[in-house]
């Protein structure tokens, strides 16, 4: 399920700019596959117990993303696409106790945000929700198990984390890129 909805690719954000080419095709057939194995997972999801409702909601977006990205509009995408992934960590708490993968998923969900809001230059929201994503890796920070190799994995994320936080206040789209994809690695990895 991780590399479903997020697939992190290699390339240099200082060579292609943040107005790079756009794959509309390739994220458009993507949005196709999802519809493919939708039912299966509604089924899964449903065999969880999952909130029936919840699960509809989803389905609506989907829609709303398959719509925006039909007509080729990233800001509305990718505010679509941060409504979709707003109901994973909430599906998560419907059928798990694990409370680390809870704030993982909540912490991942605060930067995705984070992402959309930066397209609209909207710098002190980005802030809010790299602080949101902050609290909710302390409370993953606090329940690390005594595995070195564990702890070390999770200070650095950790870390990349507060590099995330600490230039939002440059504003520069950039500079976020880089260290946004930087802390999503390490998070995807945890």
């Amino acid at each position: 399920m991780k590399t479903l909805y997020m697939k992190l690719k290699r390339s240099g954000i200082l060579v292609n700019g943040v107005n790079g080419e756009i794959d509309w095709n390739y994220i458009k057939a993507n949005i196709e596959m999802i519809y493919t194995i939708w039912p299966t997972v509604v089924a899964d999801l449903n065999a969880l117990d999952v909130n029936s409702e919840d699960i509809l909601n989803f389905s609506n977006v989907l829609d709303k993303v398959t719509l925006s990205v039909k007509a080729e509009d990233k800001v509305a995408t990718l505010n679509n696409l941060v409504g979709l992934y707003t109901f994973l960590p909430k599906y998560r708490e419907q059928f798990s106790d694990d409370s680390q993968a809870i704030n993982l998923d909540y912490c991942k969900n605060s930067i995705i945000n984070s992402y959309a809001l930066v397209e609209q230059n909207n710098w002190q929201e980005v802030k809010k929700q790299i602080e949101n994503a902050i609290n909710y890796y302390i409370n993953i920070m606090d329940g690390v198990s005594t595995n070195i190799q564990n702890q070390n994995r999770v200070s650095k994320a950790y870390i990349l984390l507060n590099e995330l936080n600490g230039c939002i206040n440059m504003q520069d789209k950039e500079l976020y890129y880089i260290k946004y994809r930087n802390v999503m690695e390490e998070l995807m990895n945890l």
